[in-house]
């Protein structure tokens, strides 16, 4: 009777899980519309800033419990995640944003899982990339193509600048994802994710400071504004966070990352419904393309 059970108590322990990580993925899939309607008036520099500035206290909120100095070879880490994963990263995708559309953006910087495992072997690291790898990245390039042209190779023309900007971001977040690889883990998901918030601040303020287009105060205050950056960095920054740290502790990291695959197709969908970007067959094609070649390279990592 026991026996019978197990399953059971096993479903409902990974609901809670499941329903979060699902709650985080759709809110990160929006936030690429956000970000594109913010920019309409705010400059991009200036929604980083203000964005994990929101995101930071949010996490003090939530994880009051101070992280000690880690030391210098530590601290250099979270300095280098910060700069990666924080600063080139998001300025990469609002820059990307206001050359292109947020649909395309949210599409290439998916791509990150691919140049993660191509970065090391650059490096003459790592275990060589075998024939599953090399379809998959043909097959994501050619979704990302189809993509950002939605059939017409001649808009590749106005599309080139937004999606290099927004494949510069899905670099950086590569590199990201390697240094954090060598973090300890019983320092615990909130407290990096925070320490490496406040490396990002630190990382991000020359850029910032040397934006070219003029801050306005009034911009970034008015409603709709204001809580657009509000959802950024309390939901989609702390509580987003806060969420998938929860699911990963229900459901492992490897069966939560499956979801992640959802953010390209909820980025293009709440795109042409809010912001009235174009869907087309050729679009959602080149999606689909792009997620099974990103899906065939991580399962090579993971192989």
């Amino acid at each position: 009777m026991n026996a019978m059970a197990t399953p059971s108590r096993l479903r409902g322990k990974a609901l809670p899980g499941v329903l979060l990580a699902l709650f985080a993925v759709v809110v990160w899939g929006a936030t690429f519309t956000l970000s594109k309607q913010i920019l309409l008036s705010v400059p991009p520099l200036l929604l980083l800033l203000a964005r994990f500035v929101v995101g930071y206290l949010a996490l003090w909120a939530i994880h009051p419990r101070p992280l000690p100095w880690q030391g210098w070879r530590t601290e250099g880490r979270f300095a280098l995640m910060g700069l990666l994963g924080v600063t080139l990263y998001f300025c990469g995708e609002n820059l990307a944003l206001v050359h292109g559309s947020a649909g395309m953006v949210s599409v290439v910087v998916c791509i990150s899982p691919v140049l993660t495992a191509l970065l090391p072997r650059l490096y003459g690291r790592g275990a060589p990339l075998g024939r599953t790898y090399w379809a998959g990245f043909l097959l994501a390039m050619l979704g990302v193509t189809l993509t950002v042209s939605g059939g017409n190779l001649a808009t590749l023309r106005g599309a080139w600048l937004g999606a290099l900007l927004a494949a510069g971001g899905a670099l950086a977040w590569a590199g990201y994802t390697l240094v954090s690889q060598s973090l300890p883990a019983k320092l615990g998901r909130l407290a990096i994710t925070r320490r490496t918030f406040f490396w990002g601040l630190l990382t991000m303020l020359p850029l910032c400071l040397s934006e070219p287009a003029p801050w306005s105060w009034s911009a970034l205050t008015a409603w709709p504004t204001l809580w657009r950056i509000l959802t950024l960095g309390l939901v989609a920054g702390a509580t987003c966070y806060a969420a998938w740290g929860y699911a990963i502790s229900r459901l492992g990291p490897i069966r939560t990352s499956l979801l992640l695959y959802l953010i390209p197709l909820i980025g293009v969908l709440t795109a042409a419904l809010f912001l009235g970007e174009p869907l087309c067959a050729t679009i959602l094609l080149g999606v689909t393309l792009t997620l099974l070649g990103v899906a065939l390279c991580a399962h090579r990592q993971h192989a």
